[in-house]
């Protein structure tokens, strides 16, 4: 396995940007106190950039300081990632942490903010944008998953047998540089570095980040969810709704993580979305071609209902 460079081939000003924590008090679905850190840069209309599975609030160090000069932007690491909690008793559904981002906008006093959503974190959005429409002023969905997938079905049905979780979290707590890096795919080879492979590699640095990893897959890619979700969508266009405000789909051609049609089945559910193709680029369209989609996102929150 060839060396990655230490430093990523393109800079970036993430740890520069103000970091900062709040912490949500006891209720019903936090039974202790549960800390959550988020980035923040900038003035102007409110924009949360909400990440995926495995990563954290650094997928976005790109985008965010070009966006901060048109918007407030705020990027939180969801809980079960980066240097947010992660409790292993936390339901760490779809809906649940579309629940955990509205709780988040409503702490920080968030008004009808632009939401986006990489990968699973496009699901997160949608959930939240169907349950609490009344919080999001515009949507963006970055390559998402929901519809089908064999190979998610099959991880259900093993992470159903105890000692294959217990084996699998031994695993990447022993063997996370390597799990990590064997996990991010780029169009461009040259994208991954030692410092992303080390930022989301924190997760498997506690036996408390392995657990809350093995939940998040278990509970966030259940099929049952994902088919849950897509039924909603599909119910408000046979009924003939919308979503109250527009909604932006963007996907790549060719994705190793989530088939490229999905796009376009998105698209038929959602009527009234907007649907932007992308061709050489990848699952993480904001890393590989940035400027492109702080320009179409800019553009986007100019678009009159």
């Amino acid at each position: 396995m060839s060396k990655l460079p230490e430093l990523p081939h393109r800079p970036h000003d993430f740890y520069r940007i103000e970091s900062r924590f709040i912490e949500f008090k006891p209720a019903a679905d936090y039974p202790r106190p549960v800390k959550v850190h988020y980035k923040v840069a900038g003035e102007g209309k409110p924009l949360i950039l909400v990440h995926g599975l495995m990563t954290s609030a650094y997928s976005f160090r790109y985008v965010i300081s070009p966006l901060a000069k048109s918007f407030r932007v705020y990027v939180p690491d969801l809980i079960g990632a980066g240097l947010s909690g992660k409790p292993a008793d936390f339901n760490y559904s779809i809906r649940r942490i579309g629940e955990f981002i509205s709780r988040f906008l409503q702490e920080l006093k968030l008004e009808k903010p632009i939401v986006i959503g990489n990968s699973l974190g496009g699901l997160y959005v949608l959930s939240l944008a169907l349950d609490h429409p009344e919080q999001v002023n515009r949507l963006v969905v970055i390559h998402c998953p929901g519809f089908p997938m064999f190979r998610l079905k099959a991880l259900g049905f093993l992470l159903k047998i105890s000692p294959l979780v217990r084996a699998y979290r031994a695993f990447t707590l022993r063997f996370a540089h390597q799990f990590v890096r064997n996990s991010i795919f780029y169009q461009d080879k040259n994208m991954l570095s030692e410092e992303e492979v080390k930022e989301y590699g924190r997760l498997f640095s506690s036996p408390e980040g392995a657990v809350a990893f093995t939940h998040i897959l278990k509970e966030s890619l259940d099929s049952k969810a994902s088919a849950e979700l897509i039924s909603r969508l599909t119910k408000m266009k046979e009924e003939g709704k919308k979503f109250p405000f527009p909604v932006l789909l963007m996907f790549t051609d060719k994705d190793r993580l989530v088939p490229a049609e999905f796009g376009d089945r998105f698209h038929e559910i959602i009527p009234g979305s907007r649907l932007e193709k992308f061709s050489n680029t990848s699952h993480f369209i904001h890393v590989e071609r940035p400027e492109e989609t702080v320009e179409l996102i800019r553009k986007f929150s100019e678009v009159t209902d």
